[in-house]
């Protein structure tokens, strides 16, 4: 069975201790840290601005896992000039960039940072994107090598579907790179998302879920993303460790503050767990939680 935890875009201004503190309150086992890196200031409770000492006794005391670290990066970037272009460091910033985010993961016990491959959805099946995108994930599992910490590389842009980033894992062949499987991501390409759980069988490590209308947020189960399904499915899955809820407070200023959406979420996702394990209806399950 997995377990649950929130992405921090959540709560950008929210110190590392209330993160934590609002976690265990509201009954997740995990915290997903968004990270800009060493020096990011977007974020309060972004990784790369605490002592990595101070964000392992903090969440050893609460009892909050690091469920993984969130970057940003992504490998799809050309390279310019086509022909020279080759030999300018930039080339190699995308990696540069993922060694940073696999140091500060590695230094504060987190066990994945999630990557994407990116590209423009104009440009899925394209064979150049694609080498590119490849080239740079080997590198980039290399440099995760020996660290204890494993590259989740997430359906989106040119690769929205299990089946299109399982290709990509799979043509990469690391032990270091595995899936972060995104429910938005996946429902708006058209794909079933019981079947695309599924597809990725053991490549899938973590799930991220949020519900919209319309493109806009909304509390799980009040809009039109099948949320239910995709959770019941991925809990299902053997090698599901992580089901991420994600509120783009962040990105959306406008929202519902986190301390209001969280508990909410965490009542929602207990309860569509519990009932696919037979414990009890969703209902009764989300009763017992609010208790």
């Amino acid at each position: 069975m997995a377990r649950i935890a929130f992405s921090t875009v959540a709560c950008p201004d929210w110190t590392l201790d209330r993160v934590a503190q609002i976690a265990l309150d509201a009954g997740y086992s995990g915290v997903e840290l968004r990270s800009m890196g060493r020096g990011g200031t977007e974020f309060v409770c972004d990784p790369g601005l605490t002592a990595p000492g101070k964000v392992r006794r903090l969440t050893i005391h609460k009892g909050v896992e690091v469920a993984g670290v969130a970057s940003g990066v992504h490998y799809d970037t050309p390279v310019f000039p086509p022909v020279i272009g080759h030999v300018f460091p930039h080339k190699f910033a995308s990696i540069e960039s993922t060694k940073e985010f696999v140091d500060i993961a590695s230094e504060i016990g987190a066990p994945f940072v999630r990557v994407f491959p990116f590209g423009a959805r104009a440009k899925r099946g394209c064979k150049a994107l694609r080498r590119l995108v490849v080239g740079r994930l080997v590198l980039a599992a290399d440099a995760a090598r020996h660290s204890g910490v494993r590259l989740l590389l997430e359906n989106g842009g040119a690769y929205p579907t299990a089946e299109e980033v399982a290709s990509l894992v799979d043509e990469v062949g690391s032990p270091n790179l595995s899936v972060c499987y995104a429910l938005a991501a996946a429902h708006e390409a058209g794909e079933d998302v019981a079947k695309g759980v599924r597809t990725l069988g053991g490549r899938l490590r973590m799930a991220r879920v949020k519900d919209l209308r319309a493109g806009e947020p909304r509390p799980l189960g009040q809009g039109d993303q099948p949320c239910e399904d995709f959770v019941r499915a991925a809990n299902a899955a053997a090698s599901t460790q992580w089901i991420v809820f994600e509120w783009d407070k962040a990105w959306v200023p406008g929202l519902a503050d986190a301390s209001e959406a969280l508990p909410e979420a965490a009542r929602t996702l207990i309860g569509w767990m519990r009932a696919a394990n037979g414990h009890a209806s969703t209902d009764d399950a989300r009763a017992a939680v609010a208790v």
